[in-house]
């Protein structure tokens, strides 16, 4: 995720850079007398939405530079003059405070992005996401035909835990869990809270070894910590899909389920893979 994160990054930088460079070829073969700076503003705006603030930092720059460099020695014959250099203040100043409001609107869109597709308390998906993130990576997987697997689990006897402990308590133990399954889970799949404290993960290419790794991985996290989760325990359903089944987000989860609740049958506390 870090990597395509950076080639993400490097990408937007390179089309930006490419962009400026475009522009004032542009202004300088035009010879136009029309103000460019809201041109210059374009790959700018850019950076910031699709990298981040120190990428479009560097794309004011080189596009301060290259509007000078177009202005002082195509136009104004070489003259480095106080106004030459004042202009140069003026429009970096231009560009950096465009790029530090526009970053905030940008970190204010995330956040109100990332509470719609998030549970506010745990972090881990809603179930709306969930459902468009499984439907996306299924349609991808159509082609491949890579085998996929969906863990569906819940907290024992949680109601119990709640009413003796309090909700505070009970909030804590959903976070935790939540916090120690997304850690373990790292680029590997994602979890969603499906609802009080039901939740579930998805894992796309995750054949029955791979399953059944992830799963004693996710018990031996959880039974390792040693406050919040101490002597709190979990059923899970695992269920894996190697054939080309079509099957869309609720059939998994109603798959998933109902190995969960044969676990909780008999006596909780463990899990129940299903391979189909």
């Amino acid at each position: 995720m870090i990597n395509n994160l950076s080639l993400k990054n490097s990408l937007v930088l390179t089309a930006g850079l490419v962009l400026v460079f475009f522009i004032g070829y542009m202004d300088h073969i035009s010879e136009s007398s029309v103000d460019v700076s809201v041109l210059y503003m374009i790959p700018v705006a850019l950076t910031v939405w699709f990298s981040d603030r120190k990428y479009a930092f560097t794309v004011s720059f080189i596009a301060v530079a290259v509007w000078e460099f177009e202005e002082v020695f195509f136009k104004l014959d070489s003259e480095f003059t106080a106004l030459v250099w004042a202009n140069i203040i003026l429009r970096l100043a231009y560009f950096l405070l465009a790029v530090i409001v526009l970053s905030k609107l940008k970190g204010e869109y995330d956040k109100e992005k990332k509470l719609a597709d998030t549970d506010s308390l745990t972090g881990a998906l809603n179930r709306r996401s969930f459902s468009v993130l499984i439907q996306k990576a299924l349609a991808e997987n159509k082609k491949k035909s890579m085998p996929y697997s969906i863990i569906y689990f819940d907290i024992d006897n949680f109601k119990m835990l709640n009413d003796s402990r309090g909700h505070a308590f009970g909030d804590l133990v959903l976070k935790n869990t939540a916090d120690i399954i997304t850690k373990r889970l790292s680029e590997k799949g994602f979890l969603s809270r499906l609802g009080g404290d039901e939740f579930a993960v998805f894992l796309m290419g995750s054949g029955p070894a791979e399953a059944l790794k992830t799963i004693n991985g996710i018990k031996g996290d959880l039974a390792a910590e040693e406050h919040a989760l101490k002597g709190v325990t979990y059923s899970f359903g695992v269920l894996t899909v190697q054939k080309k089944i079509i099957l869309n987000t609720e059939e998994l989860i109603r798959l998933a389920d109902k190995l969960m609740y044969s676990v909780k049958k008999t006596g909780k506390n463990a899990f129940k893979l299903k391979k189909i």
